[in-house]
């Protein structure tokens, strides 16, 4: 078991993948919508949303981009699946 300590620094971490990933008030530009059912999360969606959520914050666009999670899109031979949405 982690020390309160080692779990505070952890979320302190996270706390930015968390802003952009949870950024549903924002009039954002793009949405990125990963598959993260079982079948996409054993394809390998995990490390992809990570990856999107990490770049986009790298490139200061969690202003203009939100990346969310889905459950099952129905295509699970095509996983993992990324889709883009945007704004009108």
């Amino acid at each position: 078991m982690k020390s309160i300590a080692d779990i505070k620094a952890l979320r302190e971490k996270m706390q930015a993948h968390i802003i952009s990933r949870d950024n549903d008030d924002a009039a954002t530009e793009t949405r990125v919508v990963v598959g993260m059912a079982t079948c996409g999360i054993t394809a390998g969606a995990r490390p992809v949303l990570n990856t999107l959520v990490e770049e986009i914050n790298n490139g200061g666009l969690y202003e203009k981009v939100t990346v969310s999670q889905t459950g099952c899109i129905g295509l699970c031979q095509l996983e993992p699946i990324v889709e883009i949405h945007e704004a009108g």
